[in-house]
């Protein structure tokens, strides 16, 4: 007798579970069902670039695993799942009410749908709820939910992916300012912004997002916040060559003739050539304080890089070269690889450090690394 009711009870304990499941997680796969560590998810091998973000947002229950531990990386995002995310990650407010007829007030989703409908590209007054998301339409949506202020470059698409033209016009602006500020990228040359977003694509976007929105990015332009001389101190701290330290108030000078922050591209020589010390392929006799390449270069090789005859001569070609992404005129007479510049897409259009990832150089995470590892340090000497 004693056995059947403790299979009774084990079988109501299970049943319970069960309803559990059924009832919140199972409609619903962005209801959180843990907040397990990002290394329990068991099918995110191959998706590494995605787990900080994945991480992130399932602990903030802005997403969940389809089971406790599988997070279906590739899986698509419906317009709900994706509004709810939306609601939640950007502190959305409910309107109580919204504009679609096929949304029912007692689908669990409606309160997000109402919350999120005025960020994202629905035409129309069907929300299609289960309809899966494209990534040019997650892409419009966070942009707005972050609320970035939208670039006039458009073109952008169009000169850097050969499926530029197909994204939406009516929000090819938002999906350029997705872009500019690394929220989407390419697949293999290509956009694809009709293509369903997966969810670990759709995970990272938001957490960029996120990101975007609770910072202050670094601005290029701008009066320096720190003299040379605490520069320099800087720069000896660091155990830095003396040719690094004795550039700083040439820096500082054409700082002030450009209107371009000396101490921004200072740091950015910091990390270009190890403090002066030239440990790569450029080296000091060069005068290139950037990195600044050839512009018939085909290489990595010290003659694919500018030579340039005196410090100042350099540092006047670095500031240059910089001019060619911010948007302004350079001073005298630009070198070659300057004209280069102003034929991108992006010419004129850089304006954080941030920004300079992939552009500049071809690392996604250039621009950080300045901030992060060089002018952050410098500012708080």
């Amino acid at each position: 007798m004693l056995s059947i009711k403790r299979l009774f009870f084990s079988t109501g304990i299970f049943c319970v579970i069960a309803l559990f499941w059924v009832t919140f997680v199972g409609g619903d796969r962005t209801t959180p069902v843990n907040t397990i560590p990002k290394t329990d998810f068991v099918d995110m091998q191959g998706y590494e670039w995605a787990l900080d973000a994945v991480s992130e947002l399932v602990d903030k229950g802005i997403i969940s695993g389809v089971t406790p531990t599988e997070f279906n990386p590739t899986g698509e995002v419906t317009r709900e799942q994706l509004a709810k995310m939306l609601t939640i990650a950007f502190g959305l407010k409910d309107k109580k009410d919204n504009p679609y007829n096929d949304v029912e007030k007692d689908r669990w989703s409606y309160s997000y749908i109402s919350s999120a409908c005025g960020f994202m590209y629905i035409e129309g007054d069907r929300f299609q709820p289960t309809k899966s998301v494209s990534r040019e339409e997650a892409a419009a949506a966070i942009v707005n939910c972050a609320r970035l202020e939208i670039t006039e470059n458009a073109r952008i698409l169009d000169a850097e992916f050969a499926d530029g033209m197909l994204v939406a016009p009516s929000i090819k602006k938002e999906v350029a300012t997705a872009y500019e500020n690394k929220l989407i990228d390419g697949i293999d040359g290509k956009l694809q912004p009709i293509m369903p977003i997966r969810r670990c694509d759709a995970t990272l976007m938001i957490y960029r997002g996120i990101l975007l929105q609770s910072k202050k990015l670094t601005p290029i332009l701008g009066e320096a916040q720190v003299d040379y001389k605490v520069a320099q101190q800087w720069a000896k701290n660091r155990n830095a060559a003396d040719i690094f330290i004795d550039a700083a108030p040439i820096y500082w000078k054409y700082g002030k003739i450009t209107g371009i922050r000396p101490e921004v591209l200072y740091c950015q020589a910091a990390k270009e050539t190890n403090y002066g010390k030239y440990t790569g392929q450029v080296t000091p006799d060069m005068n290139n304080w950037a990195g600044i390449k050839t512009i018939n270069a085909t290489g990595d090789k010290p003659e694919d890089h500018e030579r340039f005859l005196t410090p100042d001569d350099g540092i006047r070609a670095h500031f240059n070269h910089m001019c060619a992404y911010v948007g302004i005129v350079p001073v005298g007479q630009p070198h070659d690889r300057y004209k280069a510049v102003l034929s991108r897409s992006f010419a004129g259009s850089v304006k954080y450090v941030e920004h300079l990832g992939g552009k500049w150089a071809p690392a996604q995470d250039y621009g950080e690394s300045i901030v992060n590892d060089y002018l952050n340090k410098l500012l708080a000497t």
